[in-house]
Protein backbone atom coordinates (compact mmCIF):
# COMPACT_ATOMS: atom_id res chain seq x y z
CA UNK A 1 0.00 0.00 0.00
CA UNK A 2 2.75 2.33 -0.89
CA UNK A 3 0.69 4.14 -3.39
CA UNK A 4 -1.35 5.78 -0.71
CA UNK A 5 -1.37 9.48 -1.67
CA UNK A 6 -2.63 12.40 0.34
CA UNK A 7 -3.73 15.89 -1.41
CA UNK A 8 -4.68 19.01 0.00
CA UNK A 9 -7.16 21.03 -1.16
CA UNK A 10 -8.08 24.51 -0.01
CA UNK A 11 -11.66 25.55 0.65
CA UNK A 12 -11.10 29.21 2.12
CA UNK A 13 -15.20 30.16 1.94
CA UNK A 14 -16.73 27.10 2.38
CA UNK A 15 -18.58 26.36 5.76
CA UNK A 16 -0.85 4.46 16.02
CA UNK A 17 1.95 5.74 17.08
CA UNK A 18 3.94 6.00 13.25
CA UNK A 19 7.17 8.35 12.82
CA UNK A 20 6.38 11.12 10.40
CA UNK A 21 8.14 9.70 7.55
CA UNK A 22 8.40 12.32 5.11
CA UNK A 23 8.73 16.32 4.78
CA UNK A 24 5.43 17.50 3.84
CA UNK A 25 5.13 17.58 0.10
CA UNK A 26 2.37 20.16 0.48
CA UNK A 27 1.42 23.28 2.48
CA UNK A 28 -1.54 24.95 2.71
CA UNK A 29 -2.31 27.86 5.01
CA UNK A 30 -5.52 27.89 6.90
CA UNK A 31 -6.62 30.19 9.93
CA UNK A 32 -7.74 28.26 12.99
CA UNK A 33 -11.02 26.38 12.80
CA UNK A 34 -11.03 26.40 9.09
CA UNK A 35 -11.75 22.98 7.24
CA UNK A 36 -9.33 21.22 5.25
CA UNK A 37 -10.96 18.75 3.11
CA UNK A 38 -8.05 15.67 2.30
CA UNK A 39 -8.30 13.83 -0.30
CA UNK A 40 -6.31 10.45 -1.13
CA UNK A 41 -5.66 7.70 -3.79
CA UNK A 42 -4.66 4.06 -3.42
CA UNK A 43 -3.95 1.17 -5.43
CA UNK A 44 -7.50 0.04 -6.14
CA UNK A 45 -6.22 -3.89 -6.48
CA UNK A 46 -5.87 -3.92 -2.91
CA UNK A 47 -9.20 -2.62 -1.86
CA UNK A 48 -10.76 -5.67 -1.37
CA UNK A 49 -8.38 -6.03 2.07
CA UNK A 50 -8.73 -2.72 3.11
CA UNK A 51 -11.57 -2.34 6.19
CA UNK A 52 -10.80 1.46 6.64
CA UNK A 53 -8.38 4.13 6.48
CA UNK A 54 -7.24 6.11 9.32
CA UNK A 55 -6.18 10.18 9.14
CA UNK A 56 -3.20 10.66 11.11
CA UNK A 57 -1.86 13.94 12.58
CA UNK A 58 1.96 13.90 12.99
CA UNK A 59 2.92 15.26 16.99
CA UNK A 60 5.17 18.83 16.59
CA UNK A 61 6.38 17.77 19.54
CA UNK A 62 6.73 14.62 20.18
CA UNK A 63 6.92 13.23 17.20
CA UNK A 64 4.78 10.83 17.52
CA UNK A 65 1.19 10.20 15.17
CA UNK A 66 -2.11 10.17 16.37
CA UNK A 67 -5.11 8.63 14.87
CA UNK A 68 -7.49 11.34 14.50
CA UNK A 69 -10.36 9.33 12.84
CA UNK A 70 -10.98 6.30 10.97
CA UNK A 71 -12.67 6.97 7.18
CA UNK A 72 -14.77 4.04 5.62
CA UNK A 73 -12.77 2.62 2.35
CA UNK A 74 -15.56 3.59 0.13
CA UNK A 75 -14.46 7.30 1.21
CA UNK A 76 -11.99 8.80 -0.41
CA UNK A 77 -12.11 12.11 0.89
CA UNK A 78 -12.35 13.78 4.79
CA UNK A 79 -12.99 17.07 6.23
CA UNK A 80 -10.52 17.98 9.22
CA UNK A 81 -10.95 21.21 11.12
CA UNK A 82 -7.19 23.21 11.22
CA UNK A 83 -5.69 23.19 14.61
CA UNK A 84 -2.09 23.77 15.86
CA UNK A 85 -0.37 22.71 18.50
CA UNK A 86 0.97 25.68 20.88
CA UNK A 87 4.35 27.30 19.94
CA UNK A 88 4.16 25.75 16.62
CA UNK A 89 2.68 27.17 13.38
CA UNK A 90 2.39 23.92 11.44
CA UNK A 91 0.27 20.80 11.72
CA UNK A 92 1.40 17.77 9.75
CA UNK A 93 -1.08 14.86 8.26
CA UNK A 94 -0.75 11.47 6.81
CA UNK A 95 -3.09 8.79 6.36
CA UNK A 96 -2.72 4.65 6.63
CA UNK A 97 -4.71 2.09 5.37
CA UNK A 98 -6.05 -0.72 7.89
CA UNK A 99 -6.67 -4.28 6.73
CA UNK A 100 -8.02 -6.71 9.75
CA UNK A 101 -6.87 -10.06 10.32
CA UNK A 102 -7.61 -12.85 11.84
CA UNK A 103 -8.00 -12.95 15.29
CA UNK A 104 -5.98 -12.95 17.57
CA UNK A 105 -3.85 -11.46 15.15
CA UNK A 106 -3.62 -7.24 15.17
CA UNK A 107 -4.39 -5.15 12.27
CA UNK A 108 -2.34 -4.25 9.64
CA UNK A 109 -1.39 -1.07 8.84
CA UNK A 110 -0.16 0.52 5.81
CA UNK A 111 3.31 2.39 5.37
CA UNK A 112 2.13 6.15 6.10
CA UNK A 113 1.06 8.24 2.94
CA UNK A 114 3.24 11.26 1.60
CA UNK A 115 2.73 14.05 4.85
CA UNK A 116 0.73 17.27 4.15
CA UNK A 117 1.15 20.38 6.72
CA UNK A 118 -1.52 23.15 7.39
CA UNK A 119 0.56 26.37 7.91
CA UNK A 120 -1.65 28.60 10.89
CA UNK A 121 -2.61 32.16 9.45
CA UNK A 122 -3.41 34.98 12.08
CA UNK A 123 -6.87 35.38 13.76
CA UNK A 124 -9.56 36.23 11.01
CA UNK A 125 -10.91 39.40 11.54
CA UNK A 126 -13.92 39.92 13.81
CA UNK A 127 -14.73 43.34 13.60
CA UNK A 128 -14.61 45.63 10.54
CA UNK A 129 -15.03 49.27 10.62
CA UNK A 130 -15.61 51.74 8.00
Amino acid sequence: MKNLFLAVLLLLFSSQAFAQTSPPTQVVKKFVGAPTVLKWDYDVAEETQITHFNLCWVDDLTKTTIVLKSVPKTDRTTTVAAFYSAGFSLTYFNMVSVKTMTSPAPDEVSDPSNTVAIQRIGKPVTNLRF
